[in-house]
C-alpha cells in the first residue's frame, strides 16, 4: 500500500502528533485549518466551495479532530501538523465511506 498516493476518502497520519481522543462532527462557521502542502490556515467552507461541493453535501462531510483542534476533512487534505515525516513511528489509518 502506498499511503502517499492514496485515494481521498483514506488518511494516513502521524500517530504520535495526535492529541487522543478524536472526535468527528459537522463544519460548524468559522472551521478552518492548515491542510497539508498550504501555507497558514484555509477556512473549511472556502476548501468545500473551491473543490465545488454542492451547498447540500457541505455540512455531511466529516471534520475530525483530536485535542488540538482539526487533523482532516474527511476526503480532503489532512492537517499541515499530522503528516508523516521521516521521523514517523506509528502511522494511524482513517478511512471514510459517504453515504
Amino acid at each position: 500500500m502506498n499511503i502517499f498516493f492514496s485515494p481521498p476518502e483514506r488518511a494516513f497520519m502521524d500517530y504520535n502528533k495526535i492529541e487522543l481522543p478524536l472526535t468527528a462532527r459537522s463544519r460548524t462557521d468559522g472551521d478552518s485549518y492548515n491542510p497539508l502542502g498550504l501555507k497558514g490556515n484555509k477556512k473549511i467552507k472556502e476548501i468545500l466551495i473551491d473543490a465545488k461541493v454542492p451547498r447540500e453535501k457541505r455540512e455531511k462531510i466529516p471534520v475530525v479532530l483530536d485535542q488540538k483542534g482539526i487533523v482532516w476533512l474527511a476526503g480532503f487534505r489532512i492537517a499541515e501538523r499530522v503528516k508523516i515525516t521521516d521521523n514517523t513511528e506509528k502511522i494511524l489509518r482513517i478511512d471514510y465511506k459517504a453515504d
